[in-house]
């Protein structure tokens, strides 16, 4: 039964991943408007491991699109987002916490 479970899982996130793949995007929430950031955060540290989507390199696309969002005081916010600039930014600052720490080392 407990190989049956792990099989069941398995097979479930590889629709999950094959999903995300081709759904993700860098720009925005798939499917909503809401909350993009929190949505990069999550989406970070869910692929915290693994370096594609796909064929795309996903984190420097969503690191560009966290860096874009910064405002000149130092905030966070989308133009898509009805967050607040203190939600947003505190969803941006754990974007940068949580990231890979490979993409930030020299190849």
């Amino acid at each position: 039964a407990r190989v049956e479970s792990t099989a069941k899982l398995n097979a479930a996130v590889k629709k999950g991943e094959a999903w995300l793949g081709n759904n993700w995007s860098a720009d925005s929430n798939p499917g909503s408007s809401a909350w993009p950031l929190f949505y990069l955060e999550w989406l970070c540290r869910s692929l915290r491991d693994t370096p594609k989507l796909g064929e795309r390199d996903w984190y420097p696309e969503v690191l560009a699109t966290v860096l874009k969002a910064q405002q000149k005081d130092a905030s966070f916010s989308l133009k898509t987002s009805t967050t607040s600039p203190t939600i947003s930014t505190a969803f941006a600052l754990e974007f940068s916490e949580a990231g890979p720490l490979s993409s930030f080392q020299d190849s």
